[in-house]
């Protein structure tokens, strides 16, 4: 068999185990944010440090 023939039986070879694994990782885990929880600050949250926060 030619080398690039051997792509047919590996894939079908490593994709239930690779649909597998992906299907655990995403059920079994909770939320987690890679980049933490960021948002936009409110108008209140920006009033109250404009008028508290001193000069730099």
């Amino acid at each position: 068999m030619l080398p690039w023939a051997w792509c047919i039986p590996l894939a079908l070879g490593f994709l239930p185990a690779g649909l597998g694994l992906f299907i655990w990782l995403g059920l079994n885990s909770k939320h987690r944010s890679l980049h933490g929880d960021a948002r936009f600050a409110t108008r209140h949250e920006i009033r109250k440090v404009w008028y508290t926060e001193s000069e730099k």
